[in-house]
């Protein structure tokens, strides 16, 4: 992941270091201006500077989705797919080389912004005046940090769903809708239409909000139950506050720790892994009376034995042993196991196959090994 996240670093380098030439040559300019008091100077390069501005925001928001295309559409993309690597670790270094893109041209930005104060304090006199201004601005800071990140978050969420959207219409173009006589045209429609998407469930937040400390403050209870907070563990005054805030700031409540007298349900488990091999029926059977669904397919597994944390499962199915193997099913026979079985924090769970042999089958191949085994012995003799 680290590697192809440098990769993608890599093809994107070139726009960084022409943002950051323009930007070098514009706060020379303005520095420069300001101090020998060519005013006209330092107009034109920040006026070059905030015109660069629109640009530089547009282009490195849509340069990831740019490049995505052309690894797609050259031949690029051959080799792209031939990487040991899964299509969610590929597509999510190029996002992340998408959003580390955005915030470097962000601290540039911010440096050339600092830059261009302390310029413009040294030419008007006021530089000792800096920490007093810092100071302040640190106070309205603080004052407004929640905004702050609700303003940030909002910003990177918005880019973000840009992102992906692009993602999602440049793949369709290239994949599903290759043949299309219009795919480029309708990959724009997609776009779009997440866009709008994202921004009507935005829309809703409000009314979700709204509706929730409706059914909260609605609910006979004093302190909070499980059908208006989830949990007699968590007070009502608390839950209604996070809710009113999350629509206008307001103070927060005091919060009083509740006494629960009810008792906690206890989950005795009467298995125990190293016991396993010799236990396998029953942990079958108690799952089977439990009403659990993966009951009986327990009971198809041929023999169980443990090698220190590491459950093995041998079956004698094949289209069973690779069913078993997939990742949801394998979680969830570890789920199921964890429920019944006092299991180690690392236990892990390893399914092998062995095909199944009849009678037959069993005594020619002990035949094979008989012969094999006089063969040996006779050349031990002879030797």
């Amino acid at each position: 992941m680290v590697k192809l996240l440098k990769y993608e670093m890599k093809k994107q380098q070139t726009s960084r270091m022409v943002i950051g030439s323009i930007l070098l040559v514009c706060v020379l300019g303005f520095a420069l201006g300001m101090l020998l008091g060519r005013e006209k100077l330092a107009a034109v390069s920040l006026a070059v500077m905030m015109m660069a501005t629109f640009f530089v925001v547009f282009y490195v928001g849509i340069e990831s989705i740019l490049v995505l295309n052309r690894d797609l559409k050259t031949k690029q993309s051959y080799m792209l797919w031939m990487v040991p690597k899964s299509i969610w670790e590929i597509l999510g270094s190029k996002f992340l080389a998408a959003i580390l893109q955005m915030l470097i041209v962000f601290v540039m930005y911010v440096a050339v912004g600092l830059i261009c104060i302390l310029v413009t304090l040294q030419h008007t006199g006021h530089l000792s005046d800096l920490f007093k201004m810092i100071w302040q601005a640190g106070e309205l800071y603080i004052d407004g940090l929640p905004s702050i990140i609700w303003g940030s978050a909002e910003i990177f969420l918005g880019w973000t769903v840009v992102i992906m959207a692009g993602f999602v219409g440049v793949i369709l173009s290239r994949t599903l809708l290759l043949n299309a006589k219009y795919s480029g045209f309708l990959a724009v429609v997609v776009f779009f239409a997440i866009i709008i998407a994202v921004e009507k469930i935005y829309d809703l937040i409000p009314e979700i909000l709204e509706s929730a400390i409706k059914m909260v403050s609605g609910c006979p209870c004093e302190d909070g139950c499980p059908a208006c907070v989830g949990d007699y563990n968590l007070d009502k005054k608390t839950v209604l506050w996070g809710l009113d805030n999350l629509l206008e700031e307001s103070e927060p409540p005091v919060y009083l720790k509740k006494n629960i007298k009810e008792p906690q349900p206890v989950i005795r488990k009467e298995f125990s892994f190293f016991n396993l091999p010799d236990e396998w029926e029953k942990v079958c059977y108690a799952v089977v009376k439990n009403g659990e669904a993966g009951g009986q397919f327990l009971k198809t597994i041929k023999k169980v034995s443990t090698e220190g944390h590491k459950l093995i499962l041998t079956m004698e199915n094949e289209f069973y042993a690779k069913w078993l193997m997939e990742p949801d099913n394998l979680q969830s026979l570890t789920n199921t196991l964890r429920y019944h079985v006092i299991c180690p924090a690392d236990m892990q769970i390893r399914v092998r196959y062995e095909a199944k042999m009849d009678e037959q089958e069993k005594k020619e191949r002990q035949k094979k090994r008989d012969r094999l085994q006089r063969r040996y012995d006779e050349q031990l003799g002879n030797e």
